[in-house]
């Protein structure tokens, strides 16, 4: 660690004990300021400061034509790296197409250390953690709509690979009003 590193840290830590002297929570947000400080003394290339600057700075490559007013805005979705914090997703209404799939970037907190993990085109809301994890991040799947009502399209699963997500396995979702079809409907699909 250099020297600017640890007097960062040394003041980090300094700031937070003196807040939160007799508050009993100290402990706790000492041990957050200590796993930020580490994050961001191992990787401090990769940590952002703004994820909204980040997904803004990472349009689609379809709004790269004519100039089209973005607003961007941000999605919670739950804890997904274990570091407690819950992690965000950015889109914008300009990126999101007639069908109500949206181009959106998935950020980790990763103890303090934002980093972006994964871009998608899929229905906002629809990343949803998963009961697995692939070294110790939940897998998350998302929903792709086609048409019938939200009901057709893919849902895409999605595993961690050491720098951010990669795209596994997926479940095609059909019509459930599709005449003649017979096929049954995987209990995954919306």
């Amino acid at each position: 660690m250099s020297a600017a590193a640890g007097t960062l840290r040394a003041t980090r830590l300094a700031t937070v004990i003196v807040l939160g002297a007799g508050s009993g929570a100290c402990c706790h947000a000492r041990a957050s300021v200590e796993a930020a400080a580490a994050a961001a003394d191992r990787h401090p290339a990769e940590c952002l400061v703004d994820a909204t600057a980040d997904a803004a700075a990472h349009p689609p490559e379809e709004a790269l034509g004519p100039a089209v007013p973005v607003v961007p805005f941000s999605i919670d979705v739950p804890d997904l790296d274990g570091d407690g914090a819950s992690e965000v997703i950015i889109s914008a209404d300009a990126w999101c197409g007639t069908s109500g799939n949206c181009y959106q970037r998935l950020y980790l907190s990763g103890a303090g250390c934002v980093r972006h993990a994964l871009t998608l085109v899929a229905q906002l809301e629809s990343v949803q953690p998963l009961a697995t994890a692939t070294q110790g991040v939940q897998d998350v799947s998302a929903f792709e709509d086609d048409g019938c009502a939200g009901q057709l399209g893919t849902l895409r699963l999605f595993r961690w690979d050491r720098d951010g997500y990669t795209e596994g396995a997926s479940v095609r979702c059909g019509c459930p009003d599709e005449e003649g079809s017979g096929a049954v409907r995987d209990d995954r699909c919306p």
